[in-house]
């Protein structure tokens, strides 16, 4: 019965989760070229940080999700996808940069309990820094702007500066071991795998279900 389901055409609905960064730089051409070759499927995202994806997946509310990992959970199966590459963003050139030099500043984030933030936390407490004072700002856009006008300093997914563009600002590679960040799928073990989800890990690079 399994085999026959997952051999028909995908239709219905497929609700996929996904961190923000995944989402603006990954996700677009994916949910085209998904739509284009299974337009019976109603595809619709739902994007929040890890910690409410893995709630979302818990509580049968997505049917899977991008997210930062590992998530190690004995309800969660999950799925290598790939690999963010780390960076701190500052006002400061690459010559006038130091460490010592940002401790005062606020570091920024567009939402609470950020995994990047903590990579960058975790490696200054490991060289003997004090953490710095984090300040939420609502939005990725308003949080990049802020270190534009030197406000603060952040961290994020090269990627996601790639595919913003140029702006005002410098972007510095966190150290190792701290700089790679996997994304991985994530889905209940107890879940039903539809022919939906299926071609949809197919077509992100997933081939062992």
């Amino acid at each position: 019965m399994e085999a026959v389901k997952l051999s028909s055409t995908p239709r219905g609905s497929l609700h996929i989760g996904s961190i923000e960064s995944t989402a603006s730089t990954r996700l677009p051409s994916i949910f085209t070229e998904y739509h284009k070759k299974f337009p019976q499927v109603e595809l619709s995202l739902y994007m929040a940080p890890t910690v409410d994806q893995v709630s979302a997946i818990l509580n049968y509310k997505v049917d899977s999700a991008l997210v930062d990992g590992p998530i190690l959970h004995p309800e969660i199966i999950e799925y290598p996808v790939l690999e963010e590459s780390l960076v701190l963003i500052t006002s400061y050139s690459t010559e006038q940069f130091q460490v010592e030099s940002i401790l005062h500043e606020p570091l920024l984030s567009s939402f609470a309990h950020c995994i990047y933030l903590g990579r960058w936390q975790k490696w200054l407490e490991n060289n003997g820094y004090p953490p710095m004072k984090v300040m939420e700002y609502g939005t990725l856009e308003g949080v990049l702007k802020c270190v534009e006008s030197g406000l603060g300093v952040t961290i994020l997914p090269k990627s996601m500066i790639e595919s913003r563009g140029e702006g005002k600002f410098t972007c510095h590679p966190l150290p190792e071991p701290h700089r790679i960040v996997p994304t991985v799928l994530i889905r209940r073990r107890d879940s039903y795998m539809t022919s939906a989800l299926s071609q949809f890990m197919e077509l992100i690079g997933i081939t062992n279900m």
